[in-house]
């Protein structure tokens, strides 16, 4: 075989390099920063640290939003105007052109270079600009449709969820009576625990709003069924009660943000309202395209594929030669409320309950622990600056620590202990499917991912 030098000098062309691997479906054309041996891009990243994180977010692809147009006169009227009156019609239309490069600088200059012990400050930077995306900042953009009467109220939707009143009994069955067909419940889990809805067993109404929630809201690829948590916020914008859905976009964006390094399945959600963010601070955006949101949600795409569904579930229920088994009812007597793992009815111990309901458990105590740790340190160099600016004598200045000393000091832990990682997790939270309670590989009746890049996820929804 002739070598390289031996080409050149008989004329013949260079070989040519062998594509040895495909692009993997859902990745983009967006061009990646320099080696990180050069010095990182300033007027893209806030750090080298920025740019790193941008480099592993090119590994991750997007759940896009649908565009929701319902004719407020059509079939659907009804629904349509529970959306609209919400205020929520930037939510409903969001940007359909999106640029990855913009998108994954969002969320990598968003992330704290210490997401451990740094606050979270619900800023980014995106080519010069300083985004904000924290619940008031949310709220502005989708032009102030919730109104609080004080910065730190919260909208009966969020004080309620807050203080677990939808686990209790009355309000658990009221809402699960409202969204279910006939005698149809939540399935449950090994452990006696009902978490999860099925999508086919949902009256059309709130199937129309499981998907809104679950492309636009509280992103979820698995669209078969949701999370009991869920189920809540369906109810409400069913009822036609006001949400502060600034609110949990927010923290929505936070949780993306966190999501630990080195998760190749997770998702960058909210691609079209970060667009819209962008845009709103009056930056010229690029010409190039490398998504685009399409076959919106409309009155025939729900006449096909909702209705059309129901329709088809009940014709096979119909010809069915065997009834389906009993559903187990719940009893009319007042039943008393034990934790998962404790529960007399349950075979045997089940650990990942146990551990889903130990994490709901503490997650408050843990969060008051951060702001502790946030608090003490802040009054800890405050007093330090304090005292360097008060230029007191140099046998005075060793009363208080540096900042660097008084951490390592304090030696505060890392992390949230997460039973399943062994020992911790990344970014402290469990995985989305140990606290969310997806089977997406056992459920036969999954819709496909979009991981898969097939259009067949547009058609089924």
């Amino acid at each position: 075989m002739a070598s390289a030098p031996a080409r050149e000098a008989s004329g013949m062309a260079p070989k040519k390099p062998v594509n040895t691997g495909k692009r993997k479906k859902g990745e983009t054309s967006a061009t990646r920063p320099p080696p990180r041996n050069q010095a990182f891009e300033r007027e893209r990243f806030r750090s080298r640290y920025h740019q790193d994180r941008y480099i592993e977010l090119l590994d991750q692809s997007m759940w896009c939003e649908r565009v929701f147009n319902l004719n407020p006169e059509g079939p659907y009227k009804e629904i349509a105007k529970l959306l609209l009156d919400q205020g929520w019609e930037r939510l409903l239309q969001p940007i359909t052109d999106i640029n990855a490069e913009l998108v994954r600088e969002f969320y990598a200059n968003a992330l704290p270079e210490n997401p451990h012990t740094d606050p979270f400050t619900f800023e980014t930077f995106v080519r010069g600009r300083t985004i904000r995306f924290d619940r008031e900042a949310i709220n502005t953009y989708l032009g102030n449709p919730f109104e609080l009467a004080y910065p730190d109220d919260l909208d009966d939707f969020h004080e309620k969820q807050n203080l677990g009143h939808f686990i209790l009994p009355g309000p658990h069955e009221e809402i699960k009576r409202f969204l279910l067909l006939g005698d149809y419940n939540y399935d449950i889990s090994d452990a006696g625990r009902e978490y999860r809805a099925q999508y086919k067993f949902m009256t059309n109404e709130a199937k129309i709003i499981q998907k809104f929630i679950l492309y636009n809201v509280r992103p979820n690829s698995h669209l078969s069924d949701c999370v009991v948590e869920v189920c809540p916020l369906i109810y409400y914008i069913l009822k036609g009660i006001k949400v502060d859905i600034a609110r949990t976009i927010a923290w929505e964006l936070r949780m993306v943000t966190l999501q630990g390094r080195g998760e190749r399945e997770a998702r960058l959600f909210f691609p079209g309202l970060i667009m819209g963010l962008i845009k709103d601070t009056g930056m010229r955006l690029p010409t190039s395209v490398h998504e685009k949101i399409r076959n919106p949600i409309n009155d025939a795409f729900i006449t096909r594929y909702i209705m059309g569904e129901t329709k088809k579930d009940k014709s096979k229920q119909a010809s069915s030669s065997g009834a389906p088994p009993p559903r187990p009812q719940p009893s009319s007597e007042p039943q008393p409320h034990f934790p998962p793992h404790l529960d007399p009815h349950t075979a045997a111990f089940d650990f990942s309950s146990f551990a889903q309901w130990q994490y709901q458990c503490h997650t408050h105590t843990w969060n008051m622990l951060d702001a502790t740790n946030r608090a003490n340190t802040y009054l800890q160099q405050s007093q330090y600056v304090m005292q360097q600016q008060a230029g007191y004598p140099p046998e005075v200045m060793s009363q208080f620590m540096t900042p660097e000393a008084f951490q390592a000091h304090v030696s505060w832990p890392e992390g949230r202990p997460d039973p399943y990682g062994g020992g911790g997790s990344s970014f402290g939270t469990l995985s989305d499917d140990i606290l969310m309670g997806d089977s997406d590989r056992d459920d036969p009746d999954r819709v496909p991912s979009a991981t898969g890049g097939s259009d067949d996820d547009d058609m089924q929804g």
